[in-house]
């Protein structure tokens, strides 16, 4: 699939969420040893490379590796056992098993069907749940994990409908909640999560003050839902109710971007959060006020990343951000300072348009 045009009914989104890192100093980190995945929807195939501490990419026997068609989102099981990848194009996913020692790459078969334009994926912390937005047939599909195989299975009730267009997922940080993105109204719908199961919140879905909601994430604790929105080029910053899960913009939002604000990188416990901005070719980065959920842009944002950039991934360490870039068809590897800010230390071509990236430990 070549590039899409920046349109809201198109937009491209992969997020991921790894442990964090904070502080006050100008101390430069490199990428510790593991493998990279990223997805190539033009070519249908998945891209691999080992790392080492050095911040080298070395390419994978055999790599790219065949996947289904359009292949986008991608995301690692917990025990780094199974890989996910969501393929647009034939409606599925694919179940890959990465090699321990080589990172190779072997599919499952048969792929599990989704619904029509499965266009975001996204698995819970423990590894038992994934979710898709399949934004052509409105509905979210919802599959249990299997521990010892990694098939997937849909669950009573799946897949549930929502609101025209999902474009968007996040789960809270606790597992209770589901966000979803739909650009072409500027809303978010909102569910309770109990064993896979989603029911609306109470008043779903909830209008944003922006135009064009893409990229989700939530904020320390649970209390505070950040969302781009990709038209009007800023962040809204919601407020979570403890008890519902209702959403209410707080005051001081929207917040401004960079252009064309697509999707969210941040940590486990955040203390910053990094917005990738597909149409300035850049990353605004800011420190996270975990009380207010005020965000406040760090020294010297935004950072400039490829042209096209479109998602992003940060190590396990906290110490290096990734991010692919769809136009240049580069990953832009990014120090992470322990004050937040960025420094570009390596360009990776991967041959292709990317549409996500993820990360073996």
């Amino acid at each position: 699939m070549p590039m899409r045009s920046f349109s809201l009914a198109t937009l491209c989104l992969a997020l991921a969420i790894f442990p964090s890192c904070g502080g006050t100093s100008n101390t430069e980190n490199t990428t510790t040893k593991g493998s990279v995945y990223v997805t190539l929807p033009s070519i249908n195939g998945v891209s691999a490379f080992r790392i080492d501490s050095s911040a080298k990419f070395t390419p994978i026997v055999g790599s790219p590796f065949a996947a289904g068609s359009s292949p986008q989102s991608i995301v690692i099981h917990p025990n780094n056992k199974f890989i996910y990848v969501a393929n647009r194009g034939s409606n599925n996913i694919s179940l890959f098993t990465p090699d321990d020692r080589t990172g190779v790459l072997t599919e499952v078969m048969p792929r599990t069907p989704t619904g029509i334009d499965p266009q975001a994926m996204i698995m819970d912390t423990n590894g038992a749940f994934i979710y898709t937005a399949n934004q052509a047939s409105n509905t979210v599909s919802v599959y249990s994990v299997s521990s010892s195989s990694g098939a997937l299975s849909e669950i009573a009730g799946s897949p549930f409908a929502t609101t025209l267009q999902p474009t968007g997922l996040t789960l809270s940080r606790s597992g209770n909640l589901l966000y979803v993105s739909h650009p072409n109204l500027a809303m978010v719908s909102a569910y309770t999560v109990a064993s896979g199961v989603l029911q609306p919140v109470p008043g779903s879905p909830f209008p944003v003050a922006g135009l064009g909601p893409t990229g989700l994430t939530t904020g320390p604790s649970d209390h505070f839902l950040y969302v781009a929105n990709s038209a009007s080029n800023n962040i809204s910053i919601m407020t979570i109710n403890a008890t519902t899960g209702a959403l209410a913009e707080i005051l001081a939002s929207p917040m401004a971007a960079g252009t064309g604000p697509i999707s969210f990188v941040t940590n486990s416990t955040p203390a910053f959060i990094y917005v990738v901005n597909l149409q300035s070719n850049n990353v605004s980065a800011f420190s996270v006020d975990a009380n207010t959920g005020a965000l406040t842009a760090l020294t010297g944002s935004p950072f400039a990343a490829g042209t096209g950039p479109i998602s992003g991934v940060i190590d396990s360490s906290g110490t290096t951000l990734f991010v692919v870039n769809q136009t240049a068809s580069t990953i832009s590897l990014f120090g992470i300072k322990t004050d937040g800010t960025l420094n570009t230390s390596t360009t990776q071509s991967v041959g292709s348009a990317p549409g996500a990236i993820a990360l073996t430990k």
